[in-house]
């Protein structure tokens, strides 16, 4: 017992001297086989890094040289008020900053702006209309308007400019600007385009003089077209048309291309059904022409378009089997009739209804 806490007591004296020679920057180890202990070399701190020196601040500003020798001088502008203290710096410059130079020749003149004519009295034009209608007739494209204004006083009158609230009104002047001599007048002309406007058209024209700013109203009541809204009517349908032919048998479009055909034969029943497309006076150009058919016809020929009509057209199939208005016995009659009345071309007749439709496409 008594030689284990000898070695105890040992072993910490052993640990503590460690501790201590670790703190000061050194390490031991502890004895082995009679060898000395190894210490560490302290590492030599590194040298600071050095910044180049700030080159000093110019407290004086640069001397101009000399105009006889091909140098600068420097620019004073009289009309541009001198900085005061405590901003001002040497020469009445900024401070620390040098005085601006100018080529030699200079010559410092003052940039004077141009004075605008003085503006006159509102009265010094004399206007025979503030505001002006027209009601144009039927087919009318264009409604044209004159406002006269005369100078009553005694200076000149310049107009500048003019313009219109938007670009269907077109506003002209004599001439840009106009200058208006006492006593004297003339008009401004204001033209209306009415072309696809229907109802009340009101618009504005601003006329800008020197004495002073004028507003001026044109109207227009435009009657509305029947023809006009048949047309509108009709191309709409035509597009509607172009995305299901088949349309031409439903809804409103059916009380003209349906029920006056119902119960019709032949020349009857192709002057109700067909002749509103294809003999109509305002014909459309993607609607064929049956009298000037460059190609020959046969019973087969017209039993088919008149039947399954053509994909991707406007020519819609009237057979009841593909969803049109006409019975066997109608497509029968009809096509026997333009077979009798259009030939086409009669020139090589074929009996070979898929060539017929194919030069038909080819149309």
């Amino acid at each position: 017992m008594l030689r284990s806490s000898l070695i105890l007591t040992k072993v910490g004296i052993l640990g503590a001297a460690c501790f201590c020679l670790a703190t000061n920057g050194l390490t031991a180890e502890p004895e082995t086989s009679g060898s000395p202990a190894i210490q560490q070399k302290p590492t030599a701190p590194k040298p600071p890094v050095l910044l180049p020196p700030v080159p000093p601040t110019r407290t004086t500003p640069l001397r101009p040289r000399p105009v006889g020798t091909g140098g600068l001088q420097p620019v004073a502008n009289p009309s541009q008020p001198s900085l005061t203290p405590p901003f001002a710096g040497p020469n009445g410059g900024l401070p620390n900053r040098p005085t601006p130079l100018a080529p030699p020749g200079y010559k410092n003149t003052a940039i004077v702006p141009a004075t605008p004519p003085p503006l006159l009295p509102s009265t010094s034009l004399a206007w025979d209309s503030e505001s002006k209608e027209q009601k144009p007739k039927i087919g009318e494209t264009n409604a044209h308007f004159s406002f006269w204004l005369t100078n009553v006083c005694d200076k000149d009158v310049l107009v500048n400019s003019v313009r219109t609230s938007c670009g269907c009104t077109v506003a002209k002047l004599p001439e840009t600007p106009w200058r208006i001599r006492p006593g004297s007048n003339g008009p401004i002309n204001v033209t209306l385009d009415l072309r696809g406007k229907r109802g009340k058209l009101v618009k504005t024209v601003t006329v800008d003089t020197t004495a002073g700013i004028k507003s001026l109203l044109v109207s227009a009541d435009i009657p509305n077209d029947p023809q006009f809204e048949a047309q509108a009517g009709r191309s709409q349908n035509m597009q509607l048309a172009l995305q299901d032919r088949q349309i031409v048998f439903r809804g409103d479009c059916a009380s003209c291309h349906v029920e006056p055909g119902k119960g019709k034969m032949g020349k009857e029943l192709f002057a109700a059904s067909c002749g509103i497309c294809h003999e109509a006076e305002h014909r459309a150009s993607m609607v064929t022409d049956l009298k000037a058919l460059k190609h020959p016809t046969n019973l087969e020929y017209w039993t088919h378009w008149i039947k399954e009509g053509k994909a991707g057209t406007l020519m819609p199939a009237f057979a009841q089997e593909h969803g049109g208005p006409l019975t066997p016995d109608q497509v029968t009659s009809l096509a026997e009739w333009l077979t009798a009345n259009y030939k086409g071309n009669a020139a090589g007749v074929t009996n070979a209804p898929t060539k017929a439709v194919k030069t038909a496409s080819a149309q």
